[in-house]
């Protein structure tokens, strides 16, 4: 349905269409319709095929108005099933994958999934190697990142724009929206959260599920599959991909050879908003970063 999000609110007066970029996620270059193809808009619904066999990667679908603006888009996620897992101590339930991830496989680049900017629906590419920070290949010819000011540093400009990535504010604070705003991600699922239906971006600060589970303390960093299993008993773990991010003020992604991952909650703290960050010996649950940062996201069920 063409809605934002998980509201009912209608995206607008829809002229067309189409695909915006796909990516399998590693260094073999898709050819446009690999994963996606036959999109059309009708009756306030947009219809796609997908690949015949199937096959496993990530896409967004825009729709545009008759001046060709972007009036909305939808991230396409094809992989098997997410399966949910039981966090200890009762603390919740997480998807056993990260967002736009392929694979739960310990050490594999298509467990790395895809980052997000604190507060933006639509994600961004990923490194194609667990241990070097050079992206994935994609159908799409990456526009050029902008500064944020009070022009671009908007909702709206990043609804027209889902594929820039917007640099921190101007104004010094490392947000890339120009008015402080903690609306966009909440505990109260918004139209802007990433997760599919069912799931949420994750509560932050003194009540975040990692804080709940036991996960405060050290941490078992595997140096060669460069990640994390986290323990949630029966003999059932968590993998997380210690996946990198990208920079906040200029245009490279790091990745894990620098012994870290960094994933988003929903919650947010000035210029700021906390995350998890994984160092090679130890987690820290209460971390903090500029909402202008690409993140991992861990989908918490809803």
């Amino acid at each position: 349905e063409t809605v934002k999000g998980n509201s009912r609110e209608h995206v607008g007066q829809v002229a067309s269409a189409e695909v915006l970029w796909e990516t399998f996620g590693y260094s073999l270059r898709p050819q446009k319709g690999d994963l996606v193809r036959d999109v059309i808009y009708e009756s306030d619904r947009v219809y796609f095929r997908t690949a015949e066999p199937f096959k496993e990667g990530n896409a967004v679908i825009a729709v545009r108005d008759a001046d060709g603006s972007i009036l909305w888009s939808w991230h396409i996620w094809m992989t098997d099933e997410p399966q949910a897992q039981e966090y200890p101590a009762n603390a919740g339930v997480m998807m056993d994958r990260n967002l736009g991830a392929t694979s739960t496989g310990p050490g594999h680049v298509l467990s790395l999934g895809l980052l997000y900017q604190w507060g933006r629906k639509d994600p961004f590419l990923n490194c194609m190697h667990i241990d070097k920070p050079i992206l994935a290949q994609s159908t799409l010819s990456w526009p050029s990142p902008v500064i944020c000011d009070e022009e671009v540093g908007t909702i709206d400009f990043s609804i027209k724009n889902p594929t820039t990535f917007i640099y921190r504010n101007i104004k010094g604070s490392g947000d890339w929206h120009y008015v402080k705003d903690h609306t966009r991600w909440q505990s109260n699922k918004t139209k802007y959260d990433p997760c599919p239906a069912g799931w949420r971006v994750p509560d932050g600060g003194g009540n975040n599920i990692w804080d709940k589970a036991g996960f405060t303390d050290e941490v078992p960093y595997d140096d060669v599959k460069m990640g994390t299993s986290l323990e949630l008993g029966n003999s059932v773990a968590a993998w997380y991909p210690y996946a990198g991010y990208r920079y906040y003020l200029e245009a490279f992604n790091t990745v894990s050879n620098l012994g870290e991952g960094f994933y988003w909650s929903c919650t947010g703290s000035g210029d700021l908003a906390f995350n998890v960050r994984l160092f090679i010996d130890r987690i820290n649950t209460h971390d903090m970063s500029g909402q202008a940062y690409g993140y991992s996201v861990r989908c918490q069920r809803d």
